[in-house]
């Protein structure tokens, strides 16, 4: 199953995306091995978790906007077709 994921994934992220996750979770993992599990670790778990919620927000944004682009070509070519089909008519009533 991760295999399906993975191109998902790469299809809608983008490598500044990549950069980010990879930065922050050596971060993380640096600020634990730093200070340790204590109280302030508390505070490098809300931080991780921010940026893995404004990134799957992203990932989820970009993908809602993939399935809408699918019924917006759908119409524009619907449009292109009545446009076209008006100004043929337009031209035979000349």
């Amino acid at each position: 199953m991760t295999v399906g994921i993975v191109p998902r994934f790469s299809r809608h992220v983008d490598r500044a995306s990549v950069v980010v996750i990879v930065l922050t979770v050596a971060l993380f993992v640096t600020a634990l091995w730093v200070k340790g599990v204590t109280r302030d670790a508390f505070l490098e778990v809300g931080v991780l978790l921010v940026s893995v919620k404004l990134i799957l927000d992203t990932y989820c944004m970009d993908a809602d906007v993939g399935r809408l682009d699918e019924p917006l070509d759908g119409m524009r070519g619907l449009l292109e077709a009545l446009v076209s089909a008006s100004s043929a008519s337009a031209r035979r009533r000349t």
